[in-house]
């Protein structure tokens, strides 16, 4: 492939493991219940919201330019769908984060951003991400109460 379709492939990316993550939460919608689907709908919008405000943040007070580097929103954005995976798929979720580490690779071998700039980008957002998503699911274990009796 040259690079003209290297860079398609690049920007598709973002765009369909989105178009992923909405037909997954909608297919949940008529597979589990309502609230649960509501949920992870709201939870994957507020993790859009969280990037696009680090970014503006970042227009705003120039905090990657400090350090030389620069924001990936690009990075940010897949990570956002990334992390729905991570937190609410199973097999899906190994296949996410491969297919990241293949989009890394395609966006330093197209001059988009540099290691520095998505490591930074991902060590910022990535928790918080991760966080956001699972309040939408049962990955965090709620804490017993004293009333809950334990089986063996």
């Amino acid at each position: 492939m040259n690079y003209e379709q290297w860079d398609k492939l690049a920007n598709a990316y973002i765009f369909i493991i989105g178009a992923m993550c909405v037909i997954y939460i909608f297919r949940s919608f008529f597979s589990t219940n309502f609230k649960t689907s509501s949920l992870q709908l709201l939870t994957t919008c507020l993790s859009l919201l969280f990037i696009y405000a680090i970014m503006l943040i970042d227009k705003n007070w120039q905090l990657w330019p400090t350090f030389d580097v620069q924001y990936s929103i690009k990075t940010a954005l897949a990570l956002v769908f990334v992390c729905y995976f991570v937190v609410h798929g199973r097999l899906s979720r190994w296949l996410a984060i491969v297919s990241m580490l293949g989009y890394i690779e395609l966006m330093m071998y197209q001059n988009f951003y540099s290691w520095v700039d998505v490591i930074t980008t991902a060590i910022v957002i990535t928790p918080l991400l991760i966080f956001i998503q699972s309040q939408s699911s049962n990955i965090l274990v709620p804490a017993r109460s004293k009333h809950q009796v334990t089986r063996i």
